[in-house]
């Protein structure tokens, strides 16, 4: 082959070749680069040290978790300085604050608090249920708890609280055991909302289960089994209804029920009051 002609088909030829291939080859490396970047769901456990919770040094996984990945927490402490979405939290000790109008969000089906401490102005919003479980204790202190789905207190220890926390249930609330909890916080006395529509009811253990918070119940509160002690008052604006299959107990510094308060239900709840 002429010499010439060689040259004009390299021209031709060989440079859209080199395109197409330096095009490939960056595609590939962009892949890779968001391969490394945000890898399969897994579960990323915190280290034990008090950090940012946006410092992915600080998780198991080597990334910051996000909305298909399972948080644990034992030990250390957690801020959450930005809203975040994980999948499913285990908190099982430490401590996991964060400021007002931050809210770290779990939307898994179920999470678990066994120990440690919830504090501070933001929110954690539960998605699925949680499941308050074992011998611990928790506390809640200043931080708000809203449970979209079902939140089940089957721990055996104490729930500290205080601060002027706030426990919000959008669906239900379920107490199995015979537990109590301590407003020993200091601040202001944590409240519990029951949103209309919302039920919390104690369904299991023949003792007593006392909940000292503020109760603001303007959906259904049930005594099926044991005794339901209310002992933190009722507030003022209180407007559901209470249905007493056993025992249901109201004291402390504001028991009153809203004059809307369904009416044999709150009669019943009324003679049970001590």
């Amino acid at each position: 082959m002429r010499p010439g002609l060689l040259k004009s088909l390299s021209r031709h030829a060989v440079g859209p070749v080199l395109v197409l291939t330096c095009l490939v080859l960056l595609a590939a490396a962009g892949y890779a680069q968001r391969g490394a970047a945000r890898a399969p769901a897994t579960t990323c456990t915190w280290d034990g040290a008090t950090g940012n919770f946006n410092d992915p040094t600080h998780w198991s996984c080597g990334m910051v978790p996000g909305a298909a990945d399972d948080v644990v927490i034992n030990n250390g402490g957690v801020t959450v300085t930005a809203n975040a979405t994980i999948n499913n939290l285990n908190l099982g000790g430490g401590l996991l604050t964060g400021g007002a109008g931050t809210t770290l969000t779990a939307n898994g089906s179920v999470s678990t608090w066994t120990g440690g401490t919830m504090s501070g102005g933001g929110t954690t919003a539960i998605g699925g249920t949680l499941r308050l479980l074992g011998s611990g204790g928790q506390t809640l202190s200043q931080r708000t708890l809203d449970v979209q789905g079902t939140l089940i207190w089957a721990s055996t220890g104490t729930f500290s609280h205080g601060n002027g926390a706030s426990i919000v249930v959008h669906n239900l609330f379920d107490i199995t055991n015979d537990g109590g909890t301590s407003f020993n916080q200091g601040g202001a006395r944590s409240q519990i909302t029951v949103a209309p529509g919302a039920t919390l009811r104690k369904s299991a253990g023949s003792g007593q289960s006392t909940l000292d918070f503020v109760l603001d119940n303007d959906g259904t509160v049930q005594a099926q089994t044991g005794t339901l002690a209310l002992a933190g008052g009722t507030g003022t604006t209180s407007s559901g209804a209470y249905t007493v299959a056993s025992t249901l107990q109201f004291s402390g510094p504001d028991s009153a029920l809203d004059a809307s308060s369904s009416g044999r239900a709150a009669r019943s709840a009324a003679r049970a009051r001590s």
